[in-house]
């Protein structure tokens, strides 16, 4: 085997864990499809770029703080 894993990721909802805590699962998708009322800090899987993304509060960035 290489080691090398696949990960499914699921779009946003809250998930409940056994101890009452509420967690946001972060969604993917494409560019076109990202989330329209966001709250600041929602990561989102863009598929166009290929890569996660924040959401600030004004804009969508990535790891380094870029507006994308």
């Amino acid at each position: 085997m290489s080691g090398v894993r696949s990960v499914r990721a699921i779009n946003f909802f809250d998930y409940p864990l056994n101890d009452g805590v509420v967690v946001n699962l972060p969604g993917y998708g494409t560019t076109a499809q990202r989330p329209d009322a966001p709250a600041i800090g929602d990561s989102y899987l863009d598929t166009t770029l290929g890569y996660p993304i924040w959401w600030n509060g004004a804009a969508w960035v990535d790891a380094t703080g870029a507006t994308v």
